[in-house]
């Protein structure tokens, strides 16, 4: 049986936290935006595409770094179970 590095496996954990913490704090900033919008009464249609176009911006590429960095800590825990005597065959 395999046994996980503790310290690439807590790394691991610590990664996913992040990735919800930063994904909840945009979605967040999403629905703020809009909100302030709205509350205004008058929106402007160009004003406001192109502001939730930047927010929309913004969310993907954190979304796909820590999708990224998730793929790194996962190929880094692969390699922490290596065992050379599982090696000779």
């Amino acid at each position: 049986m395999k046994r996980k590095s503790t310290k690439i496996t807590s790394i691991c954990n610590t990664s996913r936290k992040a990735i919800v913490a930063l994904t909840t704090a945009m979605m967040s900033i999403c629905v703020m935006t809009t909100t302030a919008f709205a509350a205004t009464g008058e929106v402007d249609a160009t004003s406001f595409i192109s502001t939730a176009c930047t927010v929309l911006k913004s969310v993907i590429i954190l979304i796909g770094a820590g999708v990224g960095v998730w793929g790194v800590v996962n190929l880094l825990e692969g390699y922490g179970n290596d065992n050379p005597g599982a090696k000779a065959q």
